[in-house]
């Protein structure tokens, strides 16, 4: 019986060697999440398995999908590689969520594929499997990623307190006698956890969508707004050109069913103090086009802007410039609306008319940008360079 304290930050070859190679030769450990400790088996050792079914004090007629053990996977492209591909909204969830304290329920579209999937991890049924519904977490914590990483084979983890150890946030005091009661080979202590609440459940409906079936750290209104795709439209005062485009925008992806991926449209203007109307010919121009101005006020592009935007599309190489100076390490987000790199000009003093064609233009180089750039999923924004 071995009780490894886990901070400072371990050599990982003489402390958490330890934890691998009990889990990795089919004995149990006790390990950290960010969410709850719980107790972990090499899912492919069906000795393995089948102790920790015997210990957990949890009916095998009581499980359900929901309650399943979940494959506590290294890594989103572990997940991709054994279940994908994902459908567009699908693979967003995985990129925005993961890693962390959620558990993904993914439904296997034929007995054939659910053999494939258990085939391919060297499971046997019912291991992370309810009726052709496979459960997954990618966890969010130094310790655990790093075991996870280094084991050949699936893990599975039960949480804590399935085993009269306590609600999981910490170890109890007499952790590592109760641990050798149970015939548990290692404890791994790394104080309080980071969450200490279960993860959130969200299972991947086969038609494309998704349903949140237990909320835990995460609640629905976080994953909706975690999901949104921003787009973010910049000319010079937000008066005509950008509440434009930001107006034919949200006209054009109005539409998107439960199973598109969500998106909002917001404009900013890089010269202005904000709180002005729309222009009037602006106004008219949209509802000639048939498309509802809203009410707009202008607003000052600021970098709290910039981070929530996946996309941002400039009106000429002037605004593109300013967005960069406002925000470097947003670089890579930022496009001018035309994909032929010309700017789209400012009809400000034109007549209807100019107003009129300037409405036209953009939303033909919206549509086109909808088609070529947004009809796949984009990775998350990064805000800044020293976040932790």
């Amino acid at each position: 019986m071995t009780t490894v304290r886990t901070k400072p930050v371990p050599n990982a070859q003489s402390t958490l060697g330890t934890a691998i190679e009990a889990l990795v030769t089919g004995q149990l450990a006790i390990i950290p999440t960010e969410t709850v400790y719980g107790v972990a088996a090499l899912a492919s050792d069906a000795a393995a398995v089948e102790r920790l079914r015997t210990l957990a004090r949890v009916p095998e007629s009581a499980r359900t999908s929901d309650q399943c053990w979940s494959w506590h996977a290294p890594s989103s492209k572990s997940v991709a590689a054994a279940f994908g591909p994902f459908r567009p909204l699908h693979a967003r969830i995985l990129d925005r969520l993961t890693p962390g304290p959620v558990r993904l329920i993914i439904p296997a579209p034929t007995v054939e594929a659910a053999d494939r999937w258990r085939k391919g991890l060297g499971l046997a049924a019912g291991v992370i499997d309810r009726q052709g519904e496979f459960t997954v977490r990618i966890p969010d914590h130094p310790v655990c990623n790093y075991l996870l990483e280094r084991i050949q084979g699936p893990v599975i983890i039960e949480r804590l307190s399935a085993f009269g150890l306590g609600g999981g946030r910490e170890l109890p005091e007499k952790a590592t006698e109760m641990a050798r009661a149970l015939g548990i080979h290692v404890v791994l202590d790394d104080g309080p956890t980071r969450l200490g609440r279960p993860s959130t459940a969200i299972r991947l409906a086969e038609d494309g969508g998704y349903d949140i079936t237990e909320e835990g750290v995460l609640e629905e209104r976080y994953i909706r707004k975690k999901l949104d795709r921003v787009i973010l439209f910049v000319c010079t005062g937000n008066t005509c050109r950008s509440p434009m485009a930001e107006a034919i925008a949200r006209a054009l992806t109005s539409g998107a069913g439960p199973t598109e991926v969500p998106t909002r449209v917001l404009s900013a203007g890089v010269s202005t103090r904000g709180g002005e109307s729309m222009t009037l010919e602006a106004r008219e121009a949209l509802e000639a086009l048939g498309i509802d101005a809203g009410r707009h006020v202008s607003r000052e592009l600021t970098r709290e802007l910039i981070d929530q935007a996946e996309v941002i599309y400039a009106m000429t190489a002037s605004h593109a410039a300013a967005i960069r100076e406002i925000a470097p390490y947003a670089a890579d987000r930022v496009s001018l609306l035309d994909p032929s790199g010309r700017d789209v000009h400012d009809p400000i003093g034109g007549s209807s008319d100019v107003y009129s064609s300037t409405a036209l233009k953009i939303r033909g180089l919206i549509q086109a940008r909808i088609d070529e750039d947004l009809s796949g999923d984009r990775p998350a924004p990064t805000p800044t360079g020293n976040m932790s």
